[in-house]
């Protein structure tokens, strides 16, 4: 038997402080498409799994006037079936491949996420692009995935996280279309119609606006011969989308206190600095120390 080895430690003194380990990241390797279209890969290939992420930059920002929650609603009628197929089967055929799939949205893009064997690459590519750019968006596929927003924007009015969150983006941004949160509200949803939905996905989805990020056992120079192999629809096209910067808003409060039953919600926040401003990379890090929820890099 071993004997047991025994390390007094001296409480009274900080531990004493080594150098950091290196961390080197990976490259991201970058090109454009002929129609706009971007191509960023970062090459890991400890497993063999890829994760193909296609960010456009169109997101709850891009709302019209009076349909606040509709670039949401695009979004989540995605996966809701493409072509002949249903929603059902198109979540067979990501099931049969082992792919997982997911959409984002937030006030500057909207994503959707596949994660797939390498192997299984190009087909996983081929039912990107057909959630992507050739969504079914049918009627009873609206109809019910707008009353269940309706149903979670009723079940949000008891959360006093969620309704001070919404109140304080009001105050912060006034008119400004930041001044919304992506699911919108009831009244924007009730007005909607499916015609909506189809309008929006047709004047959003443009190649010239989009990324296809590629992260995993994936080659850069492979990407774009994927692409094509899928089927090609996100490598076709192009189109020209003029983006709206941001303007001061209206009115600013430093402050937002919401009443509710069995608490008060209390916001502090400002807008976040310009990117030229030498705070933009010093404030999320200050804010970071001071709170234990993350901010929106809008609002930091």
């Amino acid at each position: 038997m071993s004997a047991i080895r025994t390390v007094k430690v001296d409480r009274t003194q900080l531990p004493e402080l080594r150098p950091t380990r290196p961390f080197p990241f990976p490259a991201i390797e970058k090109s454009t498409l002929p129609n706009g279209m971007r191509i960023w890969t970062v090459h890991h290939t400890q497993m063999p799994l890829v994760a193909f992420t296609l960010l456009v930059r169109r997101g709850a920002s891009s709302d019209p006037h009076g349909k606040e929650g509709l670039a949401a609603v695009t979004a989540d009628m995605l996966d809701e079936g493409s072509g002949d197929r249903s929603a059902i089967e198109m979540h067979e055929a990501l099931s049969r491949l082992g792919a997982q799939f997911d959409t984002d949205i937030g006030s500057d893009a909207t994503v959707a996420i596949v994660t797939v064997l390498s192997r299984f690459s190009h087909p996983a590519l081929a039912l990107l692009s057909d959630v992507v750019v050739g969504p079914a968006i049918r009627e009873h596929d609206f109809a019910r995935v707008r009353q269940l927003r309706l149903h979670r924007l009723t079940q949000l009015r008891d959360m006093p996280g969620t309704v001070a969150d919404r109140a304080f983006l009001k105050l912060l941004y006034g008119a400004h279309p930041y001044g919304h949160s992506p699911i919108g509200s009831e009244a924007a949803l009730a007005s909607m119609d499916v015609e909506d939905v189809r309008a929006f996905h047709l004047r959003a989805i443009r190649p010239s606006v989009a990324t296809l990020i590629a992260v995993g056992d994936c080659e850069h120079e492979h990407a774009p011969l994927a692409l094509n192999a899928s089927d090609g629809r996100l490598v076709r096209g192009a189109g020209r989308w003029t983006w709206t910067r941001p303007t001061e808003a209206a009115q600013q409060r430093d402050q937002c206190r919401i009443g509710m039953r069995g608490g008060v919600m209390v916001l502090r926040g400002d807008r976040a600095a310009k990117k030229q401003s030498s705070d933009y990379r010093v404030r999320p890090c200050l804010i970071s120390t001071t709170t234990t929820e993350p901010l929106p890099a809008r609002v930091l």
